[in-house]
């Protein structure tokens, strides 16, 4: 009998401290959704903009799984960031999406270590895919000391542009390079209003810079960057919050939040 006290006092513990260590993407079926206003709905733990009677952001029925999904219509988006101290190795979700003409649809995973975006996803889309399909969106793994994640989905500008999405999941990476544990630039001043300097640890050869607004859509690629400091000029971009990601032979450099003001 005591044995079997024991045996079940050890399980209960082990049970315990996996549910303590488990890590979770809030609402990450779409199930859980707040009626505003008598109005329209928006999905929980998720800031989008829906709003009014808009259809930028609305609740499908049925979902993949369960009773719901999120679906984006155009310029509608969706953004969660959450704690996660584990680092994922991919981000899977299950999509459909629907093109009238030409467009692109996003998902995007930042993950930070304290202010600094560390490690960066991406999943772009310009087809049509009718039926729901799984995807996974590969994680760049060159930080291990992470705290949480950030998952930004955005419909393209165009009308008749969708895109539904359901069930997120990940998968943990493991043997993580512990000697690259530097986010590998520095952006000065930030936030800018003219131009603003990014100086790189490595000197980098036929680079690739991307500029991403708040919406996902990219605005800016300066492609053949070679040494490590490059000027950010402002020209035409408009003061907001925006998402620049430095690539070099299909590798993450860095990652990063840049924010432009007037």
């Amino acid at each position: 009998m005591k044995t079997t006290l024991r045996l079940l006092t050890v399980l209960l513990f082990a049970t315990a401290t996996a549910n303590t260590n488990a890590q979770t993407i809030p609402n990450s079926g779409f199930e859980n959704w707040t009626f505003i206003s008598g109005q329209f709905n928006t999905p929980d733990d998720w800031e989008s903009n829906a709003g009014g009677f808009s259809i930028n952001v609305v609740r499908e029925t049925p979902g993949y799984s369960g009773n719901y999904a999120l679906q984006l219509n155009s310029s509608g988006y969706a953004r969660s960031k959450f704690s996660f101290s584990q680092h994922p190795s991919t981000i899977a979700a299950y999509v459909k999406s629907a093109f009238s003409t030409v467009d692109t649809i996003k998902i995007q995973i930042f993950v930070y270590s304290g202010n600094s975006i560390v490690d960066y996803g991406d999943w772009t889309n310009t087809i049509s895919i009718p039926n729901w399909t799984l995807i996974n969106i590969p994680v760049s793994t060159s930080f291990s000391l992470v705290d949480s994640l950030e998952i930004l989905i955005t419909c393209g500008n165009q009308t008749g542009t969708s895109l539904s999405v359901d069930e997120l999941s990940y998968s943990l990476t493991s043997g993580i390079n512990e000697s690259n544990q530097s986010n590998n630039s520095n952006i000065f001043p930030n936030p800018f209003s003219k131009q603003a300097t990014l100086q790189t640890d490595n000197f980098l050869i036929n680079a690739t810079l991307t500029i991403d607004n708040y919406l996902g859509q990219t605005v800016r690629q300066i492609k053949n960057i070679s040494g490590q400091t490059i000027i950010l000029h402002r020209e035409n971009l408009i003061s907001g919050l925006y998402f620049i990601r430095l690539t070099e032979d299909n590798k993450v450099i860095t990652a990063d939040k840049l924010v432009i003001t007037d």
